[in-house]
């Protein structure tokens, strides 16, 4: 079931998992959720979540390399 889904891997250099830690610690956030904001500016998608401690934190754009 699993080799049937499309997963797609990206990898996070050296720099961009130092400045998500970083991001993480200053906004009470997890590196999971300044992860995906990450990649979602990476991938140029929307952010699509109910949480709304990482919407408010994405609209603050507060978080170093997310553009939102």
């Amino acid at each position: 079931m699993l080799n049937d889904m499309r997963i797609d891997l990206h990898d996070m250099s050296g720099a961009q998992a130092f400045q998500g830690l970083s991001n993480a610690h200053e906004l009470d956030l997890t590196v999971y959720d300044v992860s995906c904001l990450l990649l979602t500016d990476e991938m140029e998608a929307p952010l699509i979540t109910v949480d709304q401690k990482l919407i408010e934190r994405a609209e603050t754009g507060k978080v170093n390399g997310y553009e939102g």
